[in-house]
């Protein structure tokens, strides 16, 4: 709701500048523009860009936040293209570092990964810290494709 707004509105109208009636029919547009603002269709009622923020920092939810992930992009892809995209990456990123963690742990288990272990880290460490910032550039209103993904889903 815009206070500041509505707070001139009554000052003019205190001030004898509206009427009555003309402070009650722009008080009423403010309303409106309110409601229009709010049913954007993105659950819970919450911005693009917090909804965005949200899917990637869920991710980082132990054992359920890819789930989690999925579902919140489910729930809202079809409220927004920005969504839609940001839930393509985010599964591409989960299956390709899915399949990265596989090989490694097949190479580790040849005992030749074991020049791999440090790379094995290293991605462990990226699952983290992509979502991190991903999670940031949502809140920005922006999309980000992870790196090192293999695009899976266009």
């Amino acid at each position: 709701m815009n206070y500041k707004r509505l707070e001139e509105l009554n000052n003019l109208r205190q001030s004898g500048a509206l009427t009555e009636e003309e402070f009650q029919r722009e008080k009423q547009k403010l309303f409106e523009q309110q409601d229009s603002a709010g049913n954007s269709g993105i659950p819970f009622d919450l911005s693009e860009s917090a909804y965005l923020g949200l899917m990637n920092f869920v991710f980082l939810v132990p054992t359920v936040g890819w789930i989690l992930s999925i579902i919140a992009w489910v729930i809202g892809k079809d409220k927004s293209a920005k969504i839609d995209e940001q839930g393509k990456n985010i599964v591409n990123f989960m299956i390709s570092y899915a399949l990265y963690g596989l090989i490694f742990f097949c190479s580790i288990l040849m005992v030749i990964g074991i020049v791999l272990i440090p790379a094995a880290v290293v991605v462990g460490v990226l699952v983290i810290v992509f979502p991190i910032i991903a999670g940031i550039k949502g809140l920005n209103g922006e999309t980000w494709r992870y790196p090192l993904t293999i695009e899976f889903l266009r």
